[in-house]
């Protein structure tokens, strides 16, 4: 079997049209993707720069990449290539470097003392190939045959300690991506959505509020004050707080009231504090219309080497309150949850259905979160945006209290219970 190493550069839109801002699968399956060439090195000969793909017998061919998931889907959407092996060296390189760091080809280039990578973004940004000129083509051509030299040199040292029976298991993790079997329901997927917004809608029009109004702790206050109620006062290890968690005795209670605005005003609170059927079923419903839906894994995406998750949301280092079965409360890092923990969502601990991987993105950090630009998040004034847009403006993100001893204890006992029945 051949053995070559193929990294492609891409036409990329900074505003619009851009991994910073959309996930590989919506990127790589947008109408404006443009390839402008690929770097390939064949066996025993150096990196060369291609426009267009040489003739290769792919059916014979193991390609090695850095980030396989966008190499080899750019191979399988748009020129229906199925090489007989699919090779990441970033997958490896969490098997073998470890998770500490970002398997970047710049940190593993510093990692393993080789030279740094060039490739001029800010040069080709937002410009098709036809709309560079030749020096600046000579330089992305240059920058992208040195990745693939850097991906080749990574392999051959990863490759020394990676167990040979988990080649196969990278190729399947990668092909769940490439080539997806799942085909979504669009109608169904947009009927769902649809059925949560009007009902959200309609519940805000009848109580003549708005979304902002009831996330807000103060403004929710407010409300119930106009109702005649005043709202309890709980002691946390952050300080007292609103008694506003759903699984706090006061909004139990607030549900069942026989006042039917109260009784709504309390449905609607919690509604607005979490939308994840719409979150989910527009981001599948969306990509539904793209064709069938890639599975994005991450082979030994956490520190124990289970799969991991990410492209488009917090990044996979950001602690998080858990209850551990095992230690009890305790903050790990998003990539390092187990299915047995239970995740504090600021008023209560859940449960989950693993980390979802989606992908490789930009991150940035702002008032001590690390996420994508365009990840939502709750401000201290009232409200929602982005946490861009938060950073730009310098608004403060909305701090959730921390679980209270009772509730520590009480996850421990059903839990151990939980276990138990398993």
């Amino acid at each position: 079997m051949q053995l070559i190493v193929i990294d492609f550069e891409t036409f990329f839109d900074k505003e619009n049209y851009t991994l910073r801002k959309m996930t590989t699968e919506a990127y790589l399956r947008d109408p404006r993707f443009e390839v402008h060439g690929c770097g390939i090195k064949f066996p025993g000969e150096p990196a060369r720069w291609y426009r267009k793909l040489p003739a290769i017998d792919w059916q014979n061919t193991a390609i090695i990449c850095h980030h396989a998931h966008f190499d080899a889907g750019i191979l399988a959407f748009h020129y229906g290539i199925r090489p007989a092996l699919i090779i990441d060296t970033l997958s490896m390189a969490r098997a073998i470097v470890g998770t500490h760091i970002k398997a970047n080809l710049n940190n593993l280039s510093k990692h393993f003392g080789l030279p740094a990578k060039f490739v001029p973004y800010h040069l080709f940004e937002g410009k098709h190939w036809n709309e560079l000129d030749r020096p600046v083509q000579q330089q992305v051509a240059a920058g992208c045959c040195h990745d693939v030299e850097l991906c080749w040199d990574i392999f051959c040292r990863l490759a020394k300690q990676f167990p040979a029976e988990e080649y196969a298991l990278v190729d399947a993790t990668v092909r769940m991506f490439t080539e997806p079997c799942l085909v979504g329901d669009t109608d169904k997927l947009v009927g769902l959505w649809r059925e949560e917004e009007v009902e959200r809608n309609q519940l805000l029009d009848q109580l003549r509020v708005s979304g902002s109004d009831l996330r807000s702790d103060e403004a929710f206050a407010e409300l119930l004050r106009d109702e005649g109620i005043e709202p309890p006062l709980k002691k946390t290890t952050a300080g007292e707080t609103y008694a506003f968690a759903k699984t706090d005795q006061f909004m139990r209670d607030l549900q069942d009231d026989d006042r039917v605005r109260v009784s709504a005003l309390a449905a609607a609170r919690l509604a607005q504090k979490s939308n994840i059927v719409q979150t989910r079923s527009k981001r599948l419903a969306e990509m539904s219309t793209r064709g069938p839906l890639p599975v994005y894994l991450g082979f030994c995406g956490a520190h124990t080497t289970r799969w991991g998750g990410g492209d488009k949301c917090l990044d996979g280092g950001t602690k998080v309150t858990v209850f551990d079965p095992q230690k009890g409360l305790t903050k790990k890092a998003i990539v390092d949850i187990l299915l047995d923990d239970l995740v504090w969502d600021g008023e209560e601990f859940v449960p989950h259905e693993g980390v979802v991987f989606q992908g490789f993105k930009e991150v940035i950090t702002y008032d001590g979160l690390t996420g994508t630009r365009d990840h939502k998040v709750y401000l201290a004034q009232g409200g929602v945006a982005t946490l861009e847009e938060a950073k730009l403006r310098g608004f403060r993100l909305e701090r959730t209290r921390k679980p209270s001893p009772k509730q520590v204890r009480g996850r421990g006992k059903n839990h151990s219970q939980f276990d138990d029945e398993r």
